[in-house]
């Protein structure tokens, strides 16, 4: 039997089992491997970088945090980010990414779509069975998770979906900075098969589009799949309505 495929039944194994023994635990888990620490703290930053920085209108610009079942939220010691430790970084614009599926793909080259990896998340993080086996219902899953943070005005977040709210966080002056967020998705596979889609994520917040992420898709081909093409004709059709 190839490496290969030892590789993935025992990668496939373990996310089982650790599914049966509970979302909670998979989730630190993914954390924990997909966000590693390399340097551990205390960290010395000088005097100047940090007088520069606290007057720094800092912008990040990628968040795998909804994939997590814990909420953003709160306060959290692993995983990708929180909105307190945002804050205390002088972050005012997150960008976070709805992320709909990763392949395992050890090299990261020739990849297909499966077997999905955030299709086992979703099962054991208990999304609605629909989205289950579908991209598009799991990207509206995680936009939701994002819309009911922004609904609670003790959390602090502002979904930015016009120039207006952001002009708003940017002159805003709050005793707690307000966070502005940026909802993404990673692939355009988010959308569907039809260009409808566009306008549903669009309605459900999303203001940026990955057209390919690890797999190619119906609308372009990925660095890291099979055909390594371009932009389909279908995709073609789709950008414009982006």
């Amino acid at each position: 039997m190839k490496s290969g495929v030892v590789r993935w039944l025992l990668v496939t194994g373990s996310l089982l089992a650790l599914i049966w023994s509970g979302g909670t635990l998979l989730e630190r888990t993914a954390e924990k491997i997909g966000n590693p620490v390399s340097t551990r703290p205390p960290y010395t930053v000088g005097a100047r970088a940090q007088a520069l920085h606290a007057r720094l209108f800092v912008a990040d610009m990628h968040a795998d945090t909804l994939l997590a079942a814990r909420t953003a939220a709160q306060t959290a010691n692993y995983g990708h980010l929180d909105l307190p430790r945002l804050r205390a970084g002088h972050v005012r614009i997150q960008v976070f990414s709805a992320v709909t599926n990763m392949p395992f793909c050890p090299e990261f080259d020739r990849c297909g779509r499966s077997p999905n990896l955030v299709a086992l998340l979703a099962a054991a993080q208990n999304y609605p069975i629909g989205a289950w086996a579908d991209d598009k219902a799991r990207a509206l899953y995680q936009a939701a998770k994002l819309r009911r943070i922004a609904a609670d005005p003790a959390a602090g977040l502002v979904l930015l979906q016009n120039a207006d709210t952001l002009a708003q966080i940017r002159v805003g002056s709050h005793v707690t900075p307000q966070i502005g967020a940026v909802l993404a998705v990673e692939g355009a596979q988010a959308a569907g098969d039809d260009i409808a889609g566009v306008d549903e994520l669009a309605d459900a917040g999303v203001r940026v589009l990955g057209l390919a992420h690890f797999f190619d898709n119906a609308v372009a081909g990925s660095a890291h799949g099979i055909g390594h093409g371009g932009i389909t004709a279908f995709g073609r059709s789709m950008v414009p309505e982006a």
